[in-house]
């Protein structure tokens, strides 16, 4: 499969995620069979996404990416494109709004996980942490 293929299906994919544990799992095992040779493709297609859904597809794509996170093996290139971008995906699904607010628990949450987990460096999720909770007093 191309790299234009994996695109589609994954785009496809997305559009049907839901918060169900089945969704998430499905959607994670495509991009961790096509990682190898299309994760950057993979990622691109993510962000695009994220930033064109709605505030509750959104969570749903934090979700995704936990998951994805938590079981990706150290041949996956998603820890460094999360890590890059990370700040910048975080803003899309909780964005400096009033509508953001409903997405701040959750965000919250996770990234906090990644923290105890140990998932990404502490230093990067403590100043998204510290950008979100500025957020909540304002």
């Amino acid at each position: 499969m191309d790299g234009f293929e994996v695109r589609m299906q994954f785009l496809s994919l997305l559009s049907r995620l839901t918060s169900s544990l089945a969704s998430i799992q499905k959607v994670s095992a495509f991009a961790l069979k096509h990682g190898q040779s299309c994760g950057d493709d993979i990622w691109d297609c993510l962000v695009d996404e994220c930033g064109q859904v709605s505030l509750n597809a959104r969570i749903n794509l934090l979700y995704f990416l936990d998951t994805l996170l938590d079981k990706q093996g150290q041949t996956m290139p998603y820890k460094d494109l999360v890590r890059r971008d990370l700040g910048k995906f975080v803003e899309m699904v909780v964005p400096n709004s009033r509508e953001g607010l409903l997405n701040l628990m959750s965000a919250n949450q996770v990234l906090k996980s990644w923290r105890t987990r140990r998932m990404l460096d502490a230093d990067l999720l403590d100043g998204i942490l510290t950008d979100l909770e500025a957020r909540r007093a304002s």
